[in-house]
Parts: C-alpha cells; sequence; structure tokens
C-alpha cells in the first residue's frame, strides 16, 4: 500500500513493484510451457524487466542517499551559522563549538 501512495504521489504510471511482478510472471510462463516460437522473446522480455528493476531501484536509492547528503549539509551549516553568531567567544568557547560540529558530523554520518 505504500508503494501504491509513492507512485501516485509521483505521477508514475506503473511501479517498479509491478515492473518485478510482471517480469517474473512472463519467465515463470516461459519456463513452464514451451511456447514454441514466442519463447525466446518471451523470457528476453521478462529478463528486461528484471534489470529495469534493478535500475530504477538503483536510481532510486541513489537519488535518496543525494537528498540525505544535501539535508546533513543544509543541517550542518545551519549550526555552524548558529554557533558562530554568538559572540564573543574565548577558546574553551571555540573547542566547544568544534567538538558540537564534530558530533553533529558523527551522528548524521549514517544517513548519507
Amino acid at each position: 500500500m505504500d508503494n501504491h501512495a509513492h507512485s501516485s504521489q509521483s505521477g508514475q504510471l506503473v511501479s517498479t513493484s509491478t515492473i518485478l511482478i510482471l517480469s517474473g510472471f512472463l519467465l515463470g510462463m516461459a519456463v513452464s510451457s514451451p511456447l514454441d516460437d514466442l519463447s525466446f522473446y518471451v523470457t528476453m522480455c521478462g529478463l528486461c524487466g528484471v534489470v529495469s528493476y534493478l535500475a530504477l531501484e538503483l536510481a532510486a536509492v541513489r537519488r535518496l542517499q543525494g537528498e540525505v547528503a544535501r539535508e546533513q549539509a543544509q543541517m550542518e551549516r545551519r549550526l555552524e551559522r548558529h554557533v558562530n553568531s554568538t559572540i564573543p567567544f574565548n577558546r574553551d568557547e571555540l573547542s566547544e563549538r568544534t567538538r558540537l560540529l564534530e558530533w553533529l558530523k558523527r551522528e548524521t554520518e549514517h544517513l548519507v
């Protein structure tokens, strides 16, 4: 249900899950009963569908990683501006700010 909601929001005509299901059906049909002349073409259509599914999933993962990286960079810039906006500061405050920024980078590293 979540995949359907996502596909209707993004304007996709066919979801990646549907491509995989139809590809599996075609491959199963080609393997289960010989279709004479069409068997080769049905098998190739099924394999093309599987490859398409893998390519679309890879593109989605890379897009998500890019979004996470942009959000992390934006959060780091905002925090750095916020931390740098407090004046005056001494050496202890500077080391505390540096420690805070390093902690934020470590905590958000797994998101990328």
